[in-house]
């Protein structure tokens, strides 16, 4: 219990940056900026900033930001929230996934240090990339773990689609950070073949097919 009480304490501090009614880095200025203009120019395909075509990062923190400003209005509580959710998210699953390995107090230990991590506070309350990334590589890794040992349908979607979420995010290399403890435990026990198997091969397409969105917007602002 008093694991429990200490992750809603922590929680409330992470929680904390909602209340802020300015943001904290020149970067959450630049960024709130880029997610106002889609919503001020009806324009979800093409990231502009000051009038300039931008390339920096993938689509999906713009457009969740510019839906909760869509939805709540121009505001630093509307930027705050969508990374505050994927932060929470990002604790749920890695509780879930330390108990799935050993147990239910071991879950609650590895969500207390989740969110009392200071540079996850921090990111939570100025919504650097790392809110999006653990709310989307937690699950998938979970799910890909659930999908590994029982090939479950629902495993299969929920997992690449938090992995086409992160592709979606911070690119092409998240899938490293999400596949690479199977692919070392596949190593380990001499089970290569999985690596190619067609069961896998679905689980690598479907992800890509999840991230379609950002892949035809790149291609539309910048290929085409």
């Amino acid at each position: 219990n008093s694991l429990r009480w200490l992750i809603v304490l922590a929680l409330l501090v992470n929680g904390l940056g909602l209340l802020s009614p300015v943001l904290n880095s020149n970067d959450a200025y630049f960024y709130a900026v880029i997610s106002k203009t889609m919503v001020t120019s009806h324009n979800w395909v093409d990231l502009y900033y000051a009038g300039q075509d931008w390339l920096d990062k993938p689509h999906l923190p713009f457009w969740l930001t510019a839906l909760s400003f869509k939805l709540f209005g121009v505001s630093a509580f509307a930027y705050v929230l969508p990374g505050f959710i994927f932060n929470l998210i990002g604790a749920l699953y890695t509780y879930k996934l330390a108990k799935l390995f050993y147990d239910e107090t071991t879950g609650l230990v590895a969500a207390l240090i989740y969110v009392t991590s200071l540079h996850l506070m921090l990111s939570a309350m100025d919504v650097r990339a790392e809110a999006y990334l653990l709310g989307e590589i937690m699950p998938a890794c979970y799910y890909w773990l659930v999908y590994d040992r029982s090939s479950q349908i629902k495993a299969l979607l929920l997992a690449s689609l938090f992995t086409g979420l992160a592709l979606m995010t911070k690119g092409l290399f998240v899938v490293i950070t999400i596949f690479s403890g199977l692919v070392a435990s596949w190593i380990y026990v001499r089970h290569y073949w999985r690596i190619i198997s067609p069961k896998w091969l679905l689980a690598y397409g479907l992800s890509l097919a999840w991230a379609l969105p950002e892949f035809v917007c790149l291609y539309l602002q910048f290929d085409a």
